[in-house]
Parts: C-alpha cells; structure tokens; sequence
C-alpha cells in the first residue's frame, strides 16, 4: 500500500539534500569581500582569510579612496586560495594610498591576483608587489590597473620613499611555469631595477607580459629593464607594449633585457622623452641584439638618443619634451603640441592632445515652407576639430534634418575619425517635410564625440497655412447700376 506519509518526507528529505548542495557549491563559489579598516594590518587581513577558508575560495579586499592606510602589508595568501583582489571603492579616480608589499603565497592553485585602482608605495627598498619566492608557489595571473605605484604622488626627482624595485619578482633560483602579467591604465614613480617584472637565477616560461596605457616617470634607479626577463627559457613568451609614455629615464637606462629566444616582441605608439637639454642615451635592449621585433613603432623627441635599437620604426620629433608636453613639475605629461601627428594616437592616452571642437554658429533661424510644400530651403554651419578620439555624431532634433552634401538629408550624419583632425567641414540643416502648421523654434541640434562636452546648435522656423494673402481695400463705392448688376470700386 502507497504510504503518502513516508513519500512526503522523503521528498522533502530529498529538496533540503540539494538546496543545501546547491547552497554550499554558490558560498564556494562567492567572493568574501572585506572593506578593509585603517586600523587593519597584514595579521588582520590574513585572519579574514584564513577564517573564512572552509566557505570562501576568492577575496576581495577594498580600500575606502579617502584614507591612507599606514600600516604596511605584508601578506602570504594561504594554500587553497583561487583568486585575491585588492581594490579601491573610488568612483571618482581619487586613490586609497596603501603601503604594500611582499605578497606571497603556498601553493600554486592561486589563478588570478588583481590590484585596481590604489596608490601602492613601500617603506624600505628593493621590495615587490608580488614575490614568487619559492618553486610551486605562486599565482598563475597578475593583473595591476588604474594603479599609482612608486614613490609618493607627483614626486618627480627625489622620491621620499624608497622605491620599488618591480611589481612582480620571480628569483631564488626557482623553477616555474607563469601565465600573464597585464598592467594597464597605471602609472609608475621612481621604480628600481625593474618596473615591471624582474627575474634574477630562474628557469621556466612566462606566457606573456601585457603593458598597455602606462607612464613611466623617473623610472631609472640603476639599471631599469621594464621588463628583466633575461632568464625566462622558453620561445613563447610574448611581450607587448603599447601606448606608453616613458619620461626622465636617464643614462644607464634600458627599455628591455630579454633573452635571444624570444620571438614575439610588440612595441607600438610607444613615446619617449626625457625633459633636458642634452640628449640622453636610452638602450632599447640589454643583451641580446637580434630580436626581430613586429608591429614595432617608437616616438622620441630630441632629447633622447635610442640605442641597440634591434629594428623598431623610430619616429622622431623634430623638438625636445618642452616643446612636446606640458610641465612635468605639475605631474602632468598631456601633449601641447597640435602639430605633432601622434597627439591622439601615441604614449599613453590620458596625455593625449584635448579633443577640441568648433562650430561655426550657435543659431540658425528663419527656416519656413507653405504647408505642404516642404521641405524648407537649407542653412548651414561648420565643423571643424583637433585629435579627435571618436567620429562626431551630429544629431538633429525632431522637426529638422540634417547633411553633409546638402542633398541626402537625415536625423543624423557623422564626419570625422578618430585620431585624426576634423578640417572645416560644413553641416547643411533644414525644416523637414510634411509637419503641420506652427512654429518650430529653439530645437537643439546635438554636436557629440568622445572626450568633449556635447554642444548644440539652436534651430527655429515655422511652416505657414500657404493661402494668398489679400490686402483688405480702403474704401469700396459703387456704379452703373443697372437691373443686370454694377460695378464695385475701391
């Protein structure tokens, strides 16, 4: 016999079996985050870590953008740990300033750390980010972004810390199978022996080293490889550098040491300067000068002296860096230079040349048509911009249109490229057809493009009734009246 009893209880049994799998594969699964006090240490964060181990694979700790941290962290990230991220909860690109460094780890089951959007700096020389001290224990990933490392923000010559020697260190003669250091969108102070990546008595491979949107300023304590991969054995590592401002790297100073194997180099719209007046020797490449280098392509101005170049593309800039750029006392490396053809396009974007646009008129009235009889007859204003990052999108408003031949007409038009300039270029405008009877005035035509604050144009007109309009007579008198009619005077 059916006994529904027991079925009822088993099939509950059997619901909270999986929710509770369910629910334990998801906290597993879940990030631990901790909003990260200004009283916590490197023991206070290791805690959160090491309690939360049986529920929490990855962590996120977070930074308030308001205050400097003055303890100074000094983490090993226990074994089992997938991904760790340390990050700011800044929306407004203010930093947390955060002393850091010497994260290690246990094992090797760590796939990604992250720093994002943090002022690091270090108390004491020769120190790391990331250390990858001993064999089969290190993270497989290290990414840094929107990041200010080095000495304390905008000092420029004499740092008041002792500097970086790199963010990521591989050493002691270890043997390891890395995957990726991507560093984008950060700027990097006073660094020492190696800004980036530095590997000293190893063997192993690192798949790739991804630098992109970065400044380098003053980067030149001793002798400044951005990367030292001089040891990394293995043929597929690949380097790309790309969109990077390099200023004040003074003599010994080299870009690179890498070994003879590696194949897959990329240096693109990379700009170096230096701010002086005479001419300072910077060796591309330390070592190895038979690296064939791809998509290769270098702006100098005339205060630097690329040497060992191997076959980079060198463009160069018939000026020194004052000329270029603006004052570096202010910490501030933005192009000033219109004339110069790489100011949108080369050293790290946020210096780019501002985007500039002009038009050439604010207001356009007296657009008109009998009704029925539209469109209206066309005006026009101009456009013209400077390092534009985007094409612009002029956009009509509702009741007009608008070309660039005045003859094809629509509710927009786009004119311009990206990294180009916008020569005087003229935007054609007209009431459309088939609207009522009213007046359509004060409608804005929208000018917009990445980089700059949207304009507008005000167009006003209206559309008339179109019935001929009969002068009303002074005066009317009659005559010759008769019994077929008269005549009517006036």
């Amino acid at each position: 016999m059916f006994n529904y009893l027991n079925y009822e209880g088993m099939r509950k049994l059997y619901i909270a079996f999986f929710l509770f799998f369910f629910i334990s594969i998801n906290i597993l699964a879940a990030t631990k985050i901790h909003n990260v006090l200004s009283s916590d240490n490197s023991a206070a964060l290791a805690t959160v870590i090491t309690n939360n181990l049986s529920s929490y694979k990855d962590y996120e700790f977070v930074f308030d953008s308001q205050t400097t941290y003055g303890n100074t962290y000094q983490i090993a990230i226990p074994a089992t740990v997938t991904s760790v991220k340390f990050k700011s909860n800044s929306s407004n690109g203010t930093l947390p300033t955060v002393y850091f460094y010497g994260l290690t780890f246990n094992d090797a089951l760590c796939t990604n750390v992250t720093f994002d959007g943090l002022r690091l700096l270090s108390t004491a020389a020769t120190k790391y980010v990331v250390a990858i001290e001993t064999a089969s224990k290190y993270p497989t990933n290290v990414t840094i972004q929107n990041c200010d490392i080095g000495s304390a923000a905008n000092t420029l010559v004499t740092p008041n810390l002792s500097p970086y020697s790199a963010v990521v260190r591989f050493r002691n003669g270890n043997s390891y199978a890395f995957g990726n250091v991507t560093i984008t969108n950060t700027i990097f102070r006073n660094m020492g022996t190696a800004a980036v990546s530095n590997e000293s008595s190893t063997t192993g491979t690192i798949e790739s080293v991804n630098i992109s949107n970065c400044t380098f300023i003053e980067c030149n304590q001793g002798l400044s490889y951005q990367p030292n991969l001089n040891n990394a054995s293995s043929s597929p590592t690949t380097i790309n550098v790309s969109n990077c401002t390099y200023f004040n790297s003074t003599n010994p100073a080299y870009f690179n040491r890498l070994p003879s194997t590696l194949t897959t180099i990329t240096f693109d719209k990379l700009l170096f300067s230096y701010g002086g007046t005479v001419p300072v020797a910077l060796k591309v490449f330390y070592g190895a000068s038979a690296i064939s280098l791809a998509s290769s392509y270098i702006t100098k101005t005339a205060d630097v002296t690329l040497t060992n170049s191997g076959s980079p593309a060198v463009t160069n800039y018939n000026g020194l860096a004052t000329a270029l750029m603006s004052s570096s006392a202010s910490g501030t490396y933005t192009i000033t230079d219109a004339s110069f053809a790489g100011k949108s396009s080369v050293g790290d974007p946020r210096w780019f040349y501002p985007v500039s646009v002009t038009k050439g008129s604010s207001t356009l009235s007296g657009f008109t048509y009998n009704y029925g009889a539209g469109s209206s007859t066309s005006q026009s204003f101009t456009l013209s911009a400077i390092a534009l990052r985007a094409a612009i999108t002029v956009t009509a408003p509702t009741n007009y249109e608008v070309s660039t031949d005045n003859s094809t007409f629509s509710s927009s038009v786009t004119v311009g490229a990206a990294g180009s300039d916008l020569s005087t270029t003229n935007i054609y405008v007209r009431l459309k057809a088939g609207l009522a009877v009213a007046s359509y005035n004060s409608e804005q035509i929208s000018i917009a493009t990445t980089g700059a604050t949207t304009q507008t144009v005000s167009c006003s007109g209206s559309v008339v009734t179109g019935m001929p309009q009969l002068s009303t007579p002074g005066s009317i008198s009659t005559s010759g009246r008769t019994t077929d009619g008269f005549t009517v005077n006036w």
